[in-house]
């Protein structure tokens, strides 16, 4: 009697009678496929929705639970005021603590023209700790017929109004703003001199001469700033030289000292004076 197949069990099914590369050819268009239907899912913004939608329920349930901004804590602000701080970090009480993006923050304090640094930390359940570290100004510089405050750095400090730092000395000329905190440093040793400045004149970007009251103009010798401002306070209490009817003090040379009278004055026919040391 002859054998009779059962339906169905003459083969392993419909991809077992492709060939290899058909079968590869295949799992290539079906991985096509869903790759595609992923990236139109994904520009739809339908994931990204999902994720912030429960991201945010998240966050609500943390508020509720305790975690949300009570308080913020700031040091280090002296410059920066209140309101352009707020601003700056963009945020309000009850906001989720877990929420607040420190980053974000402390990329917009950057840009306030005060800060040099900012560290931002959280303390749970709800304190945000703001550390400032504030640019210091060292000086009022003019150049190019503008006048704007320079830090310990030498980088200028863009405000738009200095009128409240007519304290801090005068820098004049290009260069100025990266050799002044020496000099200044120096000046700190000379109260005298230091008092009596006007200005200091960065002269070819190479040597300071300092305009002093009442419109004196000493030029200290390049690179030996310390020994010039030493010399010059030295003339100052023994020889009371800015009583005088002086107009220059050249210091340039170590071995003599130059002094230039203003030249309408009766002594214009001898307009210099050279005297040895």
């Amino acid at each position: 009697m002859p054998r009779v197949k059962a339906a169905g069990k003459s083969s392993a099914g419909g991809l077992s009678r492709l060939s290899p590369m058909h079968r590869a050819a295949l799992l290539a268009l079906a991985g096509s496929i869903v790759a595609i239907g992923s990236i139109m899912l994904w520009q739809s913004g339908w994931p990204q929705r999902q994720h912030n939608s429960a991201m945010q329920s998240l966050l609500a349930g943390t508020a509720r639970l305790g975690f949300r901004l009570q308080d913020v804590r700031v040091e280090g602000r002296e410059h920066i005021g209140q309101e352009e701080l707020r601003e700056a970090m963009q945020i309000k009480p009850g906001m989720p603590t877990l929420a607040l993006d420190r980053a974000a923050m402390v990329e917009r304090l950057r840009r306030l023209p005060w800060l040099a640094e900012a560290q931002i930390m959280r303390r749970l359940p709800g304190t945000l700790l703001v550390k400032l570290n504030e640019r210091q100004p060292l000086a009022r510089w003019q150049h190019n017929d503008k006048v704007q405050l320079v830090d310990t750095q030498g980088a200028p400090i863009s405000l738009t109004d200095t009128s409240g730092f007519a304290h801090l000395p005068l820098i004049v000329g290009a260069g100025a703003p990266r050799q002044a905190y020496d000099l200044l440093a120096d000046l700190n040793l000379y109260p005298a001199i230091q008092q009596a400045l006007r200005a200091a004149i960065y002269v070819g970007e190479r040597r300071w001469d300092l305009l002093i009251e009442p419109g004196v103009t000493v030029k200290l010798p390049e690179g030996k700033e310390t020994a010039g401002l030493k010399r010059l306070d030295k003339l100052m209490q023994e020889q009371q030289i800015l009583t005088r009817d002086v107009q220059t003090v050249d210091l340039r040379f170590p071995d003599r000292l130059i002094i230039e009278r203003p030249v309408s004055t009766p002594a214009s026919k001898s307009a210099k004076n050279t005297l040895k040391r």
